[in-house]
């Protein structure tokens, strides 16, 4: 039975509707009223037929709710900001039906819709309208038609969201005042100054190391300056040893002299016999003997040989035959048997000259004999100082100065050689040039001959003369350790010591000069290394610091633009470390660090925002949702870098705006059932009246009756609803409101209350009606 009466239901409304137009259109007729009034006769009066159909169909309450109740205004809505009319209950009914149809989740566009709004009323930001804030296609969709209609209102809408979006990237410059140059000038001039100070640090050593090459030429060309110098210095040598020698023998004589001055000191010459028949007897082989030895020296020889003769002595003995037998005698038969201290002692130079002249003749036994000959003057000498009295203390003082002074210097070791080499008279064999190499020289002995030449210089004429000549040949030897490149080899310098290491010990002061020279040289060479690492190391650390530089994002910044210096940041290879370094190095200094931060907002500012002006409010940048994507997709991390939470909010809520916005207008194409319901009821008036009427009475009916349609206003209860819609578009709690109160399902009823509808009078009493059922 429901079911019946629910169906004939719209029938018997569209019967009374159709019955009371065409009355309405009968007394148009009569009264000759025009086209246009007829149409609205003829809506009135299916108007009038439907409700009082209502009536009787429904009942009273019905009705009451019908014309009454829901034409009263709804309190949950607000007003329409533009015209202050509150819609009615039933135009809310059919916004929220309206929203609730193009949503494909009402529900959770409502909630989605809620939160966002709460965000940007949280962030003191326009929120865009509430189809793109619901993120719901199908409410995106509604939206989208609704532009279609009311473009201005929605565009200034966008317009200041687009500002506020402009604002929150704007928001991220610390201020206009703030210069971004002063980054990429704080930056160059601490990449300039690295450079600078590792430049003047090559710098520096290289002038270190010049100068320590300077000192060690320096003193090599000191020690050079002594080269050519031996030979002067030999011949000095050469000079003071020969002047000595010859103080020192003359003097040596003299003393030997003095033992018998008055030559009244008798010493026999019995052990001088011996060794005068010796050389006599060599003499006697060499012919001429004056060839050999003076005469003058060969006659004394004679003197001191005894005279001896042979002969036979009777023994007083018989042999067998009866012969005497005899014996041979030598006797003395002339000769002296003593001499004079003074003749014997005379012998003694001229001895010295024939071993000499010997030793240059190879006479080997006559030097033999010569020297035993010698000896045994020698001899007599210390016999003579043993014995006691004048003589004897004289002939003493003589041995001590021979043994003691003369001998240890020019008889004994190098000296007595260079005596002995001079003796012989071969000035070629003995230059004084080498004289000073013979006592100054290196290997074996050279200890003991330097040790000579030292005692013979401390008692010559010039000792100072002579010592300083000993040291300039020396020095002249030494410069040889002077190399190719100007400077002293240090190698060579201890081997040239080590060789003439005993030399030098004999003289003491030039030791020390030479080691004090070593370790000069070792000291130089040594600075002169060390200075060369650290030129080295200076080197290497340049090199470093222009590769650091130069690999660094510090380069990015040096006599750039800010903002291209921000550009080639996010496209280097690591942009991320790029912007850390960055950030890091200019953070000390606070014009340079808010510098770089303003670079990186202008940046963002050219880069997330586009030029169309006019899209904004104030007529600033509108971001560009494309770019603030691709930003945040690919470059977070980068701007954690260099701004805080608070910063990065800024840009994201910049993000959701523009995407709220774009959403906006997007979505699935929407549209109300205002047009679709005009056009059904618009079938259902046509059958009734054509029905009632006749088909042509009915369609001269039924076209004023369209006529009449479009051409009041307010006729269509739908287009209320849709402003309430629109109204929510701007107010997101509307919106939630609307999409989340539950309606009734739609029920589509007869033309004539669908007529009702869009006249605005019936349309709280259909939809309380449809609500109840």
């Amino acid at each position: 039975m429901r079911s019946a009466y629910e169906g004939a239901r719209p029938l018997a409304v569209d019967a009374a509707a159709g019955a009371g137009a065409g009355a309405a259109n009968v007394y148009a007729e009569e009264n000759d009223w025009g086209p246009l009034a007829q149409g609205a006769a003829v809506l009135g009066g299916g108007v009038a037929g439907a409700a009082g159909s209502r009536a009787l169909v429904e009942g009273a309450p019905k009705v009451f709710n019908y014309v009454v109740r829901d034409r009263l205004p709804d309190p949950s809505v607000p007003a329409d900001p533009t015209t202050g009319a509150q819609p009615s209950r039933a135009t809310t009914q059919r916004a929220k039906r309206m929203a609730q149809d193009a949503a494909e989740d009402p529900r959770g566009a409502a909630d989605t819709l809620e939160q966002r709004a709460q965000g940007y009323r949280e962030a003191d930001m326009p929120a865009p309208a509430a189809g793109g804030l619901s993120n719901d296609e199908g409410y995106a969709g509604l939206e989208r038609e609704m532009r279609k209609e009311t473009p201005s209102r929605f565009q200034r809408q966008d317009r200041r969201v687009e500002q506020a979006a402009s604002d929150q990237v704007r928001s991220l410059s610390p201020g206009d005042d703030v210069n971004a140059r002063a980054s990429t000038e704080y930056v160059s001039d601490d990449v300039r100054a690295r450079q600078g100070a590792a430049q003047a640090r090559v710098a520096g050593s290289k002038t270190a190391v010049a100068d320590a090459e300077a000192a060690e030429r320096s003193q090599a060309d000191e020690l050079a300056a002594n080269r050519g110098t031996g030979d002067a210095a030999s011949e000095t040598i050469d000079t003071e040893f020969k002047s000595t020698l010859d103080r020192e023998r003359a003097e040596k004589n003299r003393q030997f002299e003095a033992v018998d001055p008055n030559r009244d000191v008798m010493r026999p010459i019995d052990p001088l016999a011996q060794a005068a028949q010796d050389v006599k007897d060599n003499l006697s082989a060499l012919a001429p003997t004056n060839r050999v030895l003076p005469r003058d020296f060969v006659n004394r020889i004679d003197a001191l040989v005894p005279k001896y003769h042979t002969r036979a002595v009777d023994t007083g003995l018989f042999d067998e035959s009866g012969q005497p037998i005899t014996r041979s005698e030598t006797v003395n038969v002339g000769g002296p048997g003593e001499a004079a201290f003074a003749d014997i002692n005379a012998l003694r130079a001229p001895l010295s000259d024939a071993i000499a002249q010997a030793r240059r003749n190879n006479q080997g036994a006559l030097v033999q004999s010569l020297e035993r000959l010698k000896g045994a003057v020698d001899s007599e000498t210390a016999r003579l100082a043993e014995e006691g009295g004048p003589a004897a203390e004289r002939a003493a003082g003589a041995l001590d100065n021979y043994r003691d002074r003369y001998a240890p210097r020019f008889v004994e070791g190098e000296g007595g050689k260079f005596r002995r080499d001079l003796a012989r008279d071969n000035p070629a064999a003995n230059p004084p040039t080498k004289t000073a190499g013979r006592f100054l020289r290196s290997g074996v002995g050279s200890k003991e001959a330097a040790a000579d030449l030292q005692r013979i210089l401390e008692v010559s004429d010039n000792p100072e003369q002579a010592t300083q000549a000993a040291r300039q040949y020396l020095l002249d030897s030494l410069s040889g350790v002077v190399g190719s490149d100007g400077k002293v080899s240090p190698v060579r310098l201890r081997e040239w010591v080590d060789k003439r290491r005993g030399a030098l010990d004999s003289f003491p002061g030039i030791r020390d000069e030479i080691r004090t020279l070593q370790q000069d040289v070792m000291n130089k060479r040594d600075a002169t290394t060390r200075l060369q690492r650290e030129l080295e190391q200076a080197t290497g650390d340049m090199k470093r610091t222009e590769r650091e530089l130069q690999d660094s994002a510090l380069s990015i910044m040096v006599d750039a633009d800010p903002v291209v210096a921000v550009r080639r940041v996010f496209g280097s290879k690591d942009p991320k470390a790029a912007m850390r370094e960055i950030t890091r190095r200019v953070s000390p200094d606070k014009a340079a660090s808010e510098g770089w931060r303003k670079a990186v907002a202008d940046y963002l500012a050219q880069t997330v925002t586009s030029g169309q002006t006019a899209k904004t409010a104030e007529g600033g940048r509108p971001a560009s949702l494309s770019q603030l994507s691709d930003l945040f997709e690919k470059h977070t991390d980068v701007l954690t870098e260099v701004y805080g939470p608070e910063q990065m909010n800024a840009l994201r809520r910049a993000q959701m705006a523009v995407e709220d916005l774009a959403r906006s207008q997007q979505g699935k194409a929407q549209s109300t059932t205002t047009a679709e319901d005009v056009a059904r009821m618009l079938r259902y008036a046509e059958i009734g009246l054509k029905g009632t009427f006749g088909g042509l009475r009915g369609g001269n009916m039924f076209r004023n009756l369209r006529l009449a349609i479009k051409t009041i206003p307010g006729l269509d209860s739908d287009a209320k609803a849709a402003e309430v819609v629109r109204q929510s578009m701007f107010d997101p709690e509307l919106a939630a409101h609307l999409l989340r109160d539950p309606v009734p399902p739609a029920r589509r009823a007869g033309w004539n209350r669908r007529l009702m509808g869009l006249l605005g009078l019936s349309e709280g009493a259909r939809e309380g009606a449809e609500a109840e059922d």
